[in-house]
């Protein structure tokens, strides 16, 4: 009776580590599963010409626009076209596995020589311009442009402190 109950327990333990190795190795593939997207997401925006870019240097991919976050369109398993601040922030929390720099976005004052004569040849100078003040209103762009503006009135160690008070300053102008 003592080697039945023994070859019972034996071959019930077996039962469990096969369990346990086909559990493991079905969770293991799920977490490896391999990425064979071929779609790059870009920014849906209507001044850009990256799609048209990307469309021409990468032919073997399927370019499409839209509106949603970079990180949510990740976990779509699709490669999206971000900022550097959102790809290292992606880099870092694990969300993004890669990023390439393709392009260069750089911050530029543009100014309607129709609608003011001021000098204006920093950030500073907007203020005392005393004219209208036009920003982008995407949040994206937003933070953009205050580090532009941070870098800009501060220099490298930069904060935002001057950055934000000027913004204060031309909405009461506005």
């Amino acid at each position: 009776m003592k080697d039945h109950l023994d070859s019972f327990k034996a071959k019930l333990i077996n039962l469990l580590r096969f369990m346990l190795i086909a559990l493991c190795m079905i969770q293991t593939s799920a977490c490896a599963k391999e990425n064979n997207t071929k779609t790059l997401v870009v920014r849906n925006d209507n001044f850009s010409f990256y799609s048209q870019l990307a469309e021409r240097i990468m032919p073997a991919f399927l370019v499409e626009q839209s509106d949603r976050s970079p990180y949510s369109l990740l976990d779509d398993g699709v490669i999206v076209e971000a900022f550097d601040t959102q790809a290292v922030g992606a880099l870092e929390a694990g969300i993004a596995r890669f990023w390439y720099p393709q392009a260069l976005a750089t911050v530029v004052i543009a100014v309607d020589r129709d609608q003011t004569n001021a000098e204006i040849t920093g950030w500073q100078d907007l203020s005392l311009a005393l004219d209208k003040v036009a920003f982008s209103s995407s949040s994206e762009e937003a933070h953009m442009i205050l580090a532009a503006m941070s870098y800009g009135l501060e220099g490298e160690k930069y904060t935002t402190n001057k950055a934000i008070r000027l913004l204060a300053e031309l909405n009461k102008t506005n």
